[in-house]
């Protein structure tokens, strides 16, 4: 599992490296997931609408064929539903959740040192180091907004393959519970970031109780991660408005 290797075993420790060395893996499993499922979805359709028509007939070759395109199906919902699946989505919402928290914990003792509440109301002589710590600050949040689009896309490129009918938990020696299954955990992050979808692009009111459903901690709810993100967005901008004022690119 190559992305599993990426975050575990990368001799580099910096988060630059090892998002961009998990999100080459993530687009490699995503462009083979996608070929086989377009591959499996244009064949169904053909037996669709040719052999699935007929009638059972025992000299039909057609039922076979249409036996290995279902199974390779399964198989894509296997892998997207198993370890491989969840890991990577654990991987990049653990990210978006520190990243975030770094965040917003380093913003607040910016306010706090820079006396910051807009653009011009730093003094002049602290905007040498406003400018480098408000670039910092930047960094982290594009990175936690880096790893929240990841997730996004991983999960809105195979939701279509995903359903309620997976197993609940996982077993050990197949009878003793150790909690809930892989492919329940992706479905549940998954169900969550829609409902923050909504919230975020619809303005829907914001209910806890439709988001805890599905994670009781916030480290664990894909959608409430999401929903604390765009929060920022408005403090986010004034750090762009404030490094373009103030020409803080000369000081990097």
């Amino acid at each position: 599992i190559e992305f599993m290797k990426c975050y575990l075993k990368s001799p580099m420790n910096t988060n630059e490296h090892t998002i961009n060395e998990a999100t080459k893996n993530y687009d490699t499993i995503i462009e083979t997931l996608t070929q086989s499922l377009n591959r499996v979805l244009t064949q169904l359709q053909l037996f669709r609408e040719k052999d699935l028509k007929k009638k059972f007939d025992r000299f039909d070759d057609g039922a076979h064929a249409t036996y290995d395109i279902i199974h390779e199906y399964r198989k894509i919902q296997k892998i997207l539903g198993g370890k491989l699946g969840y890991s990577f989505l654990k991987f990049f919402r653990r990210n978006l959740y520190s990243e975030n928290k770094q965040y917003q914990k380093s913003y607040e003792k910016f306010k706090k040192a820079y006396k910051f509440q807009s653009s011009r109301s730093v003094i002049e002589s602290d905007v040498e180091w406003a400018c480098r710590d408000a670039q910092q600050l930047r960094v982290l949040w594009e990175n936690a907004n880096s790893s929240a689009e990841i997730i996004n896309d991983f999960i809105y490129t195979n939701e279509g393959i995903m359903n309620h009918f997976v197993p609940k938990y996982s077993f050990i020696l197949r009878f003793i519970p150790k909690g809930r299954s892989n492919h329940m955990k992706l479905l549940r992050n998954m169900v969550s970031a829609h409902i923050a979808e909504d919230i975020i692009t619809k303005h829907k009111g914001y209910r806890k109780k439709d988001l805890r459903r599905y994670g009781l901690f916030k480290s664990q709810n894909t959608g409430e991660l999401m929903i604390e993100l765009n929060k920022t967005e408005t403090t986010r901008k004034m750090l762009d408005e404030f490094v373009k004022t103030h020409h803080c690119v000369t000081y990097f």
